[in-house]
């Protein structure tokens, strides 16, 4: 939706938009999320003072009812009455509230839910109880207005809890981009909202700050941390003319970057609003359901009135009673509240099972899927390097091996330094951090040297030796005049993936790894665990050309991966 600023002014879209019961504020991922959290808060506030008032006003109902108390005088009747008329105020006036202002909302905008009923319901009996709590008759019904605030507030708290976790989900997400930028101009460097940074720009990110747009860069090297835009963990390098994108994490030196496209327009803000958009969508069982309920909630209002007239001229002296009833029976709960509290049960038993149904669709169509495409990196593997064999070249043993590794490895934080931060070290001194390559340093009069093949063999007077072929990322360390040992990293697969694949396979169903790591390692994955179709090396947009190609072929996808960045902007099931 894009605001026409010469057909209408701002400010009255924001009058229309509050006369229609909603806020409109300028958003802010970090006061949007607060936001959310106080609108979960106070509903659970609502739902709570409903639940007190339930069993309050229930005790004091009960003996009434069912005549458990014999020869109660009239003092405690009124006692009992008065007592609950307290008791219920604060559930009409403060739990059943949203009921009565999207009644009001729905009878402005003409459009019917089942608010305006429960509404009414809620509304006549409190009044009438009250009548007769002040003036005397024969029936309250305090406990039916608490209990019946309560019930509705419950199913539909079930429903928010779902999307209020995916709201603060989208909202992790956009705090990817950074408010302000470092804008270049000449000898000046200025800070500058990144609202007003345009293409164009040069723009400088500082080693640990977060890109706030895609471009290109004009100067400097350094490590791009991508995984919330490609999922993988690995740090990639980059240099002067390489394509980078908001929400990478710059890591060991400056960098500065032509802006290509900025706010709105950046890969990061088309995954945001893919997000914004599965949170605000309902299941299209739940929009036919609406559809139903405000027709018959159409018919429940004109039929109410025709009740009370027809028993009020019978004669009959509980014709307000039996008009109520007809209010609170043909409330449409079972088609506006059952439905999408059982999508929502659904959903929470997927989610105990480690799913998250990223669309609305999702339940409705996974009985169709005939083919069920893979990420790699945290889906069918674990998403963090391991040591699986250390192969040894020189003189030393694998423990020292090891904790000369270690011994370098302490002063970085890439990943692959990860492996070995655990590990008993040797205190390595003078150390230094080569980018893209890897790490050097000494030990008394011994310099010692480890990373990718081709940067020690820069530091090293003899040839280096042959790979010992191991799978997965190959770790060289030698000193001066010595290859010491090549360790193996690698990503390994979760136990249970390749049972997981076997039994798709029995039903039928055809599986495809896609992923944006390296092509090599992927289709190493796919062989391990019997995937015949693998991928590698694909970007969010080719992703979604390998997806439409699929469509295109008339299959039913449903894509499993492990981060926001596995959402494709089109409507398929896919459980991040």
């Amino acid at each position: 939706m894009v605001w026409a600023s010469d057909q209408t002014r701002l400010s009255d879209l924001l009058i229309a938009i509050h006369q229609l019961g909603y806020t409109a504020r300028p958003y802010q991922p970090d006061e949007a999320e607060q936001l959310l959290r106080a609108e979960h808060r106070s509903m659970l506030i609502r739902l709570v003072l409903a639940g007190i008032g339930s069993f309050q006003s229930m005790m004091l109902a009960f003996p009434l009812y069912f005549e458990m108390v014999n020869d109660l005088s009239p003092d405690f009747v009124s006692f009992f009455r008065w007592f609950s008329l307290l008791i219920a105020t604060p559930v009409v006036f403060y739990s059943a509230r949203p009921f009565f202002s999207n009644a009001l909302r729905d009878l402005k905008t003409r459009h019917l839910t089942m608010d305006v009923p429960v509404a009414i319901a809620i509304g006549l009996a409190y009044l009438a109880s009250a009548w007769v709590t002040a003036f005397g008759g024969e029936e309250v019904y305090f406990e039916s207005v608490c209990m019946f605030t309560f019930f509705l507030l419950l199913g539909r708290y079930i429903e928010v809890q779902a999307r209020f976790r995916a709201g603060l989900t989208g909202n992790a997400l956009a705090g990817f981009q950074p408010g302000v930028a470092a804008r270049v101009r000449g000898e000046d460097v200025d800070v500058v909202p990144t609202r007003i940074i345009e293409p164009g720009d040069i723009i400088r990110v500082r080693p640990g700050e977060t890109l706030p747009v895609d471009g290109e860069i004009v100067s400097g090297q350094s490590t791009l941390n991508e995984a919330a835009l490609t999922g993988e963990y690995l740090p990639e390098p980059r240099n002067p003319g390489d394509q980078v994108h908001a929400g990478s994490i710059n890591g060991e030196h400056p960098l500065d970057i032509r802006v290509t496209k900025a706010g709105s327009q950046t890969r990061l803000s088309n995954i945001i609003r893919v997000l914004d958009r599965v949170q605000s969508e309902k299941p299209p069982i739940s929009l036919m359901a609406d559809r139903m309920a405000g027709k018959f909630v159409a018919r429940v209002l004109v039929l109410a009135p025709i009740v009370w007239l027809g028993w009020w001229l019978a004669g009959a002296d509980n014709a307000f009673d039996i008009t109520l009833s007809v209010l609170v029976v043909t409330c449409p709960c079972a088609l506006s509240l059952a439905t999408p509290t059982a999508i929502t049960a659904a959903t929470v038993k997927l989610r105990r099972l480690g799913f998250l149904p990223t669309r609305g669709h999702t339940l409705e169509s996974m009985n169709t899927v005939d083919t069920v495409v893979f990420d790699k990196t945290g889906t069918l593997t674990r998403g963090e390097l391991n040591l699986v064999n250390t192969t040894l070249m020189g003189s030393q043993d694998e423990t020292t091996c090891l904790r000369l590794a270690a011994g370098l490895e302490k002063h970085s934080e890439h990943p692959v330094a990860r492996v070995f931060h655990d590990r008993s070290s040797s205190a390595v001194e003078q150390v230094r951090n080569h980018l893209g390559g890897g790490l050097s340093g000494k030990l008394g009069d011994q310099n010692l040297f480890i990373g990718h093949q081709d940067f020690v063999q820069g530091f090293v007077s003899t040839p280096a030796p042959e790979s010992p072929g191991a799978p997965g990322m190959e770790i060289w360390l030698a000193s001066d005049n010595e290859w010491l040992a090549c360790f193996a990293l690698d990503d390994q697969p979760r136990p249970d993936a390749a049972q997981a694949i076997r039994e798709l396979q029995d039903l039928g169903i055809r599986t495809l790894l896609l992923s944006g790591d390296r092509s090599g390692h992927v289709e190493q994955v796919a062989r391990t665990l019997g995937i015949a179709e693998a991928i590698g090396q694909a970007s969010p947009e080719q992703k979604l050309e390998v997806l439409e190609r699929l469509k295109g072929e008339g299959r039913q996808i449903m894509m499993v991966g492990d981060g926001l960045n596995d959402l494709p902007p089109w409507p398929a099931p896919v459980f991040p």
